[in-house]
This record gives structure tokens, C-alpha cells and sequence, in this order.
């Protein structure tokens, strides 16, 4: 289930509660599929990077964009399956995320959840420098064996790194 059946924003209120129960999780990026600008609530975020667009996730899955820095990321579970959206950004705009941008994050296991949709990673030195040595093979069985990340699998460890 994706799109309006899982994610439709309505969690958002949920992540600050978590945000408030996790003041270490600093600084935040955030790629949120809702309508609404998180700052309303008083959440401070940066926008994550997105992969550069690519038309077949099959063959190159979750190439992480070069710019990936360790830190506490939390995405939407649309935009981890590949959704393409126009998310809020941190200065009052939005900004598109091309189809496929944050499918990267399948590549790792999150730590936690805010509400059903929104999915929290932490980023170690060493995660990012695991997944920029995989070679596409590699990612690609990675990826295929993170597939339950987008249903919502939380605990503890990295998936296929």
C-alpha cells in the first residue's frame, strides 16, 4: 500500500513528538510527502539529498547521491518506494523530488517510525562509506532484500550492508 493508502501527511505531528523525545537526533533531514510546511510545528530540517533521476531502478537501485552525510534522516514511506513528489522544503517552498530520489534509504534498516508513514534513519560515517564501495551488483541484491523497509520493518542494524 502506498500513496493516499498509507501517506498522506498525516504524520507529521507524530515525528515532532518524536523529535521532542530525541534531542540528540540534530541536525534533521527531512523529505516529508504532505501538503503541510513543517516549520507550522517548529520542526528544523534540511532537505536530503535525492539521487540524481535515473529511468531504470531495476538495473541501478538506490545510488546514493554524493552529497549523503551521516545524521538522522526521516522519510516518508512514499518516497522511499520511489515516489516522486514535491516536498516542503526548509525556507518556505517546496522542492520536486524526481521519481526514484530517495530510494536509496532501502538500502538501510531504519531505527524508528513517527506514525505509520514517516521512517527514521541514523547515518553513521562508516553506513555511508559501506554503501559508496558496493558495487552495482551488490546494491542491487541489497536493495532487493530491503524491500520490506517500505512495509514498515524497524529494528535495530543495517539491511544487506
Amino acid at each position: 500500500m502506498l500513496n493516499s493508502n498509507l501517506d498522506w501527511g498525516q504524520d507529521l505531528i507524530y515525528l515532532k513528538e518524536w523529535i521532542e523525545k530525541h534531542p540528540h537526533a540534530k541536525p534533521l533531514s527531512l523529505a516529508y510527502f504532505g501538503p503541510m510546511d513543517p516549520r507550522v510545528l517548529g520542526i528544523e530540517f534540511s532537505v536530503p539529498p535525492a539521487s540524481k533521476p535515473h529511468t531504470e531502478p531495476v538495473i541501478q537501485p538506490g545510488v546514493p547521491p554524493e552529497t549523503l552525510a551521516p545524521g538522522y534522516y526521516a522519510v516518508s514511506a512514499n518516497l522511499v518506494a520511489g515516489e516522486g513528489y514535491s516536498i516542503p522544503d526548509d525556507v518556505g517552498g517546496r522542492r520536486e523530488i524526481p521519481q526514484f530520489g530517495y530510494m536509496y534509504f532501502r538500502m538501510f534498516k531504519p531505527i524508528d517510525r513517527a506514525g505509520y508513514s514517516i521512517l527514521i534513519y541514523h547515518l553513521t560515517p562508516n553506513d555511508i562509506a559501506r554503501l559508496s564501495a558496493m558495487d552495482m551488483r551488490e546494491r542491487s541484491g541489497a536493495w532487493s532484500t530491503a524491500a520490506h523497509i517500505a512495509a514498515g520493518a524497524v529494528g535495530g542494524g543495517h539491511v544487506g550492508l
